[in-house]
């Protein structure tokens, strides 16, 4: 069963997981928009944490739309 996501701190884990293993085959573009989710998160307003969801969740987005772009070109 796979893990669920309990926290911005485990989202961050997660991530920083992902870039580590190095076992996806990561376009550089993917990559940056990976690497924008953990500053954001790093940066995280402790009084705000909704603005940090926002920002985290329109990366991925960014990020998963980019994914199903390229999937087109194959």
């Amino acid at each position: 069963m796979k893990k669920r996501v309990k926290s911005l701190d485990d989202l961050e884990i997660g991530i920083e997981q992902l870039l580590l293993e190095n076992r996806y085959s990561f376009s550089e573009k993917e990559i940056d928009l990976l690497k924008d989710c953990l500053l954001a998160l790093q940066k995280k307003n402790f009084n705000d944490h909704s603005t940090t969801v926002v920002k985290v969740l329109e990366l991925l987005t960014k990020l998963f739309v980019a994914g199903d772009k390229l999937k087109d070109l194959f």
